[in-house]
């Protein structure tokens, strides 16, 4: 379904508000999962917003 909108235009205006100007890995998305799901790194949190996305919140608000 995301591919459908991934169209070539809408990749590079993504890009261009991404400082880190490319789509994040596997890898790094699993970071802020491991965080969350670890029993000490994570115990104490209740909730939070947890944004994994190279920026491009910040340079979108």
């Amino acid at each position: 379904q995301n591919k459908k909108v991934l169209t070539p235009d809408r990749v590079e205006s993504v890009m261009r508000h991404t400082p880190m100007a490319r789509f994040g890995t596997p890898e790094e998305l699993a970071g802020g999962i491991l965080l969350l799901a670890s029993p000490k790194a994570g115990s104490f949190l209740t909730g939070h917003n947890l944004l994994v996305d190279g920026g491009f919140t910040a340079m979108t608000i």
